[in-house]
């Protein structure tokens, strides 16, 4: 047998929970060869033309892209903290509810037919506590040359369509980081310690300590390349 190897950590279906089946022998069939990814399924908005809102899953990747889409758009969203169930399915903790506005409904549109989210309109707000959820400033930590870890963290972000900034220590030395960002993210290694596979070293300059008197939220990732996971 093969000794493990931390690759396998990156098999996706398993980090998905997704069912599947190993198959180790050739075969062949009626296949059709699909060149790179397909776009998931157009989903649409469901409910009532006249609307108090809409509900979105929390569960669905997707949905952090149409939240950071709605925040962009200067729209109201919350997650509700109790579960929501539509039409007799369960939705899920945290669903996102979104009053509506001129604004929300052509977003909403375009997510459910591009992204494939389903979206509920609903005559009434759904009942319960809700946290309110605003825009933040997140910076990015990331050494001169750059590193693996702040590569996948920042592909992330983008992917997601999360507004951040790259930060370098000429940024932390420099102090008032309150006045600039809401949040900062450190990447496996850049606080003192062995910079993850293919990454430089600890950073430079306050680092976290300029973080923390500045009383800025810091967020740091998981060791090694799991980094790009933890963000």
């Amino acid at each position: 047998p093969k000794r493990p190897y931390d690759i396998t950590g990156w098999t996706l279906a398993m980090q998905m929970g997704v069912q599947y089946d190993r198959i180790q022998d050739g075969f062949d069939g009626p296949f059709v060869r699909i060149p790179g990814l397909l776009p998931p399924p157009a989903s649409s908005v469901s409910g009532p033309s006249t609307a108090a809102g809409y509900l979105i899953s929390h569960q669905i990747n997707n949905s952090f892209i149409v939240t950071n889409r709605l925040l962009k758009a200067g729209a109201d969203v919350y997650w509700v903290k109790k579960d929501q169930t539509i039409d007799g399915q369960d939705i899920g903790t945290g669903a996102i509810w979104v009053p509506a506005s001129p604004a929300v409904r052509p977003i909403l549109d375009k997510a459910a037919k591009e992204l494939g989210i389903p979206v509920h309109a609903l005559a009434k707000a759904p009942t319960g506590d809700a946290l309110k959820l605003k825009p933040i400033r997140i910076g990015l930590y990331d050494s001169y040359g750059g590193s693996m870890p702040a590569g996948w963290t920042k592909w992330l972000f983008e992917q997601y369509e999360m507004p951040f900034q790259t930060v370098y220590p000429t940024t932390l030395d420099a102090g008032d980081l309150k006045s600039k960002f809401d949040v900062l993210v450190f990447v496996a290694g850049t606080l003192g310690g062995r910079g993850g596979r293919g990454g430089a070293g600890g950073g430079g300059g306050r680092g976290g300590a300029a973080a923390a008197g500045d009383a800025v939220a810091v967020a740091t990732t998981a060791g090694g390349d799991a980094a790009a996971g933890g963000a």
